[in-house]
């Protein structure tokens, strides 16, 4: 085969003018290159501006492999490789009947990421503190791991001066000719390197050591910061959610956190998605990670922006981007926003509406963040940690890896009797339901799985610690004011084969209230009673109609799974929330999930908050309500199921 190969080769070469030069072959419209990591399953190697009809050869050395392809009407062909072995050390050569060649050396079959969003995704490594560790490792590990840079492809007068060729394209229009970027190996040394981003670069180094260093990893940045999701999405997806309309696109006002001005036009709509993604739809990708988001928000960006817009535009892009990458089932990770000075509540719940599609998970870099108003926390490496652990439990199913979030599952209103819920779960065990015991007030339970180990730690702490001196859950009462809560948490249950769960049991504030549960927090303390409020417990019992918990720009108290806090490798952090409570109904606020049902001693709560009646509503939190009730369908990460 390669001798044929050869022969093909020499044949092409003499039947050009004496002294004239190969003509280089247009592969993969610029996202194919020397040191490139081609995904090990079923990879695809592809080209550009052939010839109608011209036969394209593909050889694979070391080895004896060759395949034939054919340009279509447009001059495009493909070659689809198969099933692959991991390893580094290959030549790909191509060969056309036009006289056009190419060889690609240096090629690895792996895995390969893409890493996308705005600049905590494009956030440099070498922003990280004590990161020159990294760069030595990085000449260690430079066979195995490489990277892929995406030039930022936007301007209609842009032209990339780091690549070989000027640069001159309708940013209205995808860009199909010599886009994308150039493969390297990590080295340490070079400004790509130290310039690539952290959360992705990190992620890959992790995943890395957890598949024992024996598979390839490629990494492919494609990122903008400032950029909002209108740039990123296709005008497919732009045309599924109504709302903000094209009011949403366009450069940012000047004077804005990026500083970006009106000469930008990364903006514009579907600007992102035509420089820096449709480039890539050829290519193959274990997964796709995500970090965006701060640029859609009303704190920010202004009249426009809104979490239910959000939430509608970024699950249709998502399922964009799946179709045209023609994987529909392509795992999907985002990171939820990071506390700043800016409340970016609702902007992390409607990022969670994405998760009504299969494949797809989260982590929440809530307990990272920087105070104050800065939205670039450099604590990337809890992130990346997170990422990969996602990666390795989900993708690449390793068991024992704890990577799943803390989450609700269910919430329940109990009475407070004077003998506590053990004696009214003996009762109930026993049917015996005389003699109702005296009512002292309401309790929330609130049930978390994936709990094991589940404690409260202070954002703040550098160092691993328990206890918190403010609470991170509030009730809410029909005014629109929040009380805060006492909180207890249970000691865990773990079924055999089912994640462990615990019980938060909320305490809402009474007058004689000055308790210290066992592992939580009191809220009505002498020294909180001010800043907190009370409310009588009969009261509050028949008034509350909401729960929060770490909702706020940058909460004190942040519950963890596992050990430690933020800077423990084993601790995983509850993300925020914010649910309805109405005894014995989906929650009658949302359009979509007001279906009565029988319910139990004191009703279940809809685990709800938004409603958009534009798009028909989402759920993000993962609930479905049916006419038997309400059915939990977790968020942690979806596997099976699709809307």
């Amino acid at each position: 085969q390669d001798t044929r190969m050869g022969v093909l080769t020499a044949f092409v070469v003499a039947l050009m003018p004496q002294g004239a030069s190969v003509p280089t072959m247009d592969v993969c419209g610029g996202s194919c290159d020397d040191h490139m990591v081609l995904r090990r399953q079923n990879p695809r190697v592809w080209g550009l501006h052939e010839p109608p009809g011209a036969t394209v050869n593909l050889s694979i050395t070391p080895g004896d492999e060759s395949f034939e392809s054919q340009a279509d009407a447009q001059g495009t062909w493909s070659v689809a490789l198969g099933q692959r072995k991991a390893g580094t050390g290959f030549n790909v050569s191509v060969v056309s009947s036009s006289g056009r060649t190419r060889t690609l050396v240096d090629v690895a079959f792996g895995e390969v990421f893409l890493c996308s969003g705005q600049s905590n995704m494009e956030y440099d490594l070498d922003f990280l503190g004590s990161y020159q560790s990294l760069l030595d490792e990085a000449a260690l590990l430079s066979e195995d791991i490489r990277i892929m840079r995406v030039d930022h492809y936007s301007s209609p007068n842009f032209t990339s001066a780091s690549l070989e060729w000027g640069l001159n394209w309708d940013h209205t229009k995808p860009c199909t000719d010599r886009c994308g970027g150039r493969w390297r190996r990590v080295d340490g040394v070079s400004g790509m390197m130290k310039n690539f981003s952290a959360v992705c670069y990190l992620t890959g180094r992790n995943l890395f050591y957890a598949l024992n260093l024996s598979v390839p990893i490629g990494l492919v940045e494609s990122n903008w910061g400032g950029t909002r999701i209108e740039s990123w999405s296709s005008p497919d997806a732009l045309s599924q959610c109504s709302g903000a309309g094209t009011a949403a696109c366009g450069p940012p006002v000047d004077g804005n956190w990026e500083r970006m001005n009106s000469t930008n036009s990364g903006n514009e709509c579907s600007a992102a998605y035509n420089g820096m993604l449709f480039p890539l739809l050829n290519m193959r990708f274990t997964a796709m990670l995500w970090y965006q988001g701060e640029s859609n928000t009303d704190t920010w960006q202004g009249r426009w922006a809104s979490a239910e817009n959000y939430a509608c535009r970024f699950r249709a892009a998502v399922r964009d981007w799946r179709a045209k990458l023609q994987d529909p089932g392509l795992p999907f990770f985002y990171v939820e926003l990071a506390a700043c000075g800016a409340d970016f509540s609702s902007m992390r719940q409607a990022q969670h509406a994405v998760l009504s599609l299969r494949n797809t998970g989260y982590i929440t870099a809530i307990d990272v963040g920087t105070e104050g108003h800065l939205v670039h926390s450099p604590l990337k490496r809890p992130d990346a940690r997170r990422l990969a652990a996602k990666l390795e439990r989900h993708v690449f199913g390793m068991r024992g890896v704890h990577a799943d979030n803390p989450e609700v599952e269910s919430v329940r209103l109990v009475p407070r009797g004077a003998e506590g819920r053990r004696k009214r779960r003996r009762k109930r065990r026993s049917g015996d339901s005389s003699g109702e015991e005296e009512m002292t007030g309401i309790d929330i339970e609130i049930t978390v799985r994936n709990a094991a180990g589940l404690h409260a730690c202070p954002v703040a702490a550098s160092t691993p610690g328990e206890g918190c001196e403010v609470s991170p859950f509030e009730l809410g009462l029909p005014d629109g004011s929040w009380v805060r809560s006492d909180f207890e948490i249970s000691p865990e249950v773990c079924p055999r084969g089912d994640p462990c769960s615990s019980i938060v049991t909320l305490r809402p504030p009474s007058p004689e209230g000055k308790r210290k549960p066992a592992g939580g927090v009191s809220a009505t303390s002498d020294e909180t009673t001010n800043r907190m409020g009370r409310v009588p417990a009969v009261a509050a019992a028949a008034s509350f109609t909401e729960v929060r918990y770490a909702w706020t720009g940058f909460p004190e108290c942040i519950l963890y799974s596992g050990k430690g806090n933020w800077n423990s490798s084993s601790a995983i952090p509850m993300a925020p929330f914010r649910l309805a409570l109405e005894k014995g109904r989906c929650a009658p606020t949302q359009s979509w999930c007001n279906t009565s049902y029988v319910p139990g001693e004191w009703g279940q709560c809809c685990l709800s908050v938004f409603s958009n009646t534009s798009t028909g509503g989402y759920h993000p939190l993962g609930e479905t309500c049916l006419p038997g009730g309400c059915q939990n369908r977790t968020f942690g990460y979806r596997h099976a199921h699709d809307e």
